[in-house]
């Protein structure tokens, strides 16, 4: 392989018509985060990647994007058998550098490894990203994309750096992506964690987030995600990891003494199904006490929660088995809670308690009446059989309440910032006047 000129290369081959085959490229520089990537970019710009497989490198992370960048795109490529995470796109000093307009579409991201590999040792910390944006990301979509295999995040906007100067990551679409675990025993589907005003905009809608371990934290501030479904969230059974296995994890922390923020959030529309503890948690473990605030939870359907609650949780005591959790670090009156469906086949009753506010348990009606969850901020909430097609879509068998009765949201939260034209649920059919409850509408 010889360059030709700046930005290409050519590969001697036999035929000047049909494309080489089993070409690989197979870094070899030692060193553990100094080994040599199969793919790095700096100063780049206007380039797209396209029908390619990149295998290993003796980096640990195979791909690298780093701020200045701008305008490139990643179609049709195979990503995998990296030694820990996939590919990582930012930037890494106290600048505010990004990278413009990165688009990762319709790739298959897979760490790619065996169960044995990936899963059950002593003493294993599973680490590392499929994808990962750090610091300094400025537009772009990862879209369509099928993602396996990794043992932190599948999917991380992150900027929790403490970088003064860093421009954080935003505007970027997280779209239709297929997300599993398969052999790791330990990941998030998607995660966006950051201080504050370093994670906004960021939009995260239309995914198959399934089979996974570990809740996806919704932190920064002017998120939207919606549309979504999540599936099969079981225990990890590597018990030197957190035990989280609920869908959304709506939190924050001190990461290494700087705050993390989870603010002004749109989490709605949304459907969550068959999780070992909770659908959605809401905890708060800063000093800030206004750290967690502002957060919206509406339309969503939690069904089949508490699956399994004999896991090791942190208080050596089993988490309750409800649909939402809001525990008592979280500031009351803080949250919108508006028309989300809870649903437990195992107990169908209108007394089972499917929410923990604080420190008192309700059903849904008892929580629309919950005095300290703030006038105005919680109702509608109820408990129906949506009696779900084979595939969590609405049918004539569901209650006119789910097919058309959600919360009236659309002009909030637009005049929020979440641009008309993203607006459309699962199957990418737009919102109607009359929403209907979870990612499908009806």
């Amino acid at each position: 392989m010889k360059p030709r000129d700046p930005g290409h290369y050519t590969i001697k081959t036999t035929s000047s018509t049909v494309a080489p085959t089993g070409v690989e490229v197979i870094p070899s520089k030692g060193g553990y985060w100094q080994g040599a990537r199969t793919l790095y970019m700096k100063n780049a710009s206007n380039i797209t990647i396209k029908n390619i497989e990149f295998r290993g490198g003796s980096s640990p992370i195979l791909a690298c994007i780093e701020a200045p960048s701008s305008n490139i795109t990643i179609d049709s490529c195979i990503i995998g058998r990296c030694s820990k995470g996939g590919i990582i796109a930012g930037t890494f000093a106290n600048n505010a550098d990004v990278v413009q307009n990165l688009k990762i579409t319709n790739s298959v991201i897979d760490k790619g490894w065996t169960l044995a590999e990936n899963n059950i040792k002593d003493n294993l910390i599973l680490q590392c990203d499929g994808i990962a944006f750090h610091n300094g990301v400025n537009a772009g979509a990862i879209r369509g994309n099928i993602i396996r295999n990794f043992g932190h995040e599948a999917i991380g906007l992150f900027d929790h750096s403490g970088y003064a100067s860093s421009y954080g990551v935003k505007n970027v679409i997280v779209e239709m992506n297929d997300v599993a675990a398969g052999n790791s025993a330990y990941m998030h589907a998607f995660s966006i964690i950051s201080t504050a005003g370093k994670a906004m905009y960021n939009i995260v809608k239309r995914n198959y987030f399934h089979h996974f371990q570990s809740g996806c934290t919704i932190g920064g501030e002017v998120n939207f995600v919606f549309a979504n479904i999540f599936s099969t969230i079981t225990a990890s059974p590597i018990l030197q990891h957190k035990q989280s296995p609920w869908g959304g994890n709506v939190a924050t922390w001190d990461f290494e003494s700087r705050q993390l923020v989870s603010k002004n959030n749109w989490i709605v529309n949304n459907t969550f199904y068959m999780t070992d503890a909770y659908s959605i948690l809401l905890a708060r473990s800063t000093t800030d006490t206004t750290s967690l605030w502002g957060n919206k939870i509406m339309n969503n359907v939690f069904m089949n929660f508490g699956r399994d609650t004999t896991y090791p949780s942190d208080s050596g005591v089993p988490p309750p088995r409800v649909g939402l959790r809001i525990e008592n670090n979280v500031p009351a009156g803080q949250t919108l809670i508006h028309k989300n469906n809870f649903w437990d086949r195992d107990d169908t009753t209108a007394t089972k308690q499917v929410a923990k506010y604080r420190n008192s348990f309700y059903t849904a009606t008892g929580l629309n009446l919950c005095a300290e969850c703030g006038g105005g901020n919680v109702t509608g909430n109820m408990q129906l059989n949506p009696r779900f097609d084979s595939f969590f879509g609405l049918t004539p068998y569901s209650s006119p309440t789910l097919q058309t009765g959600g919360f009236k949201y659309s002009t909030n939260i637009i005049a929020w910032g979440l641009n008309p034209t993203e607006y459309v649920d699962y199957f990418g059919t737009p919102w109607p006047t009359d929403l209907s409850i979870g990612a499908v509408q009806y």
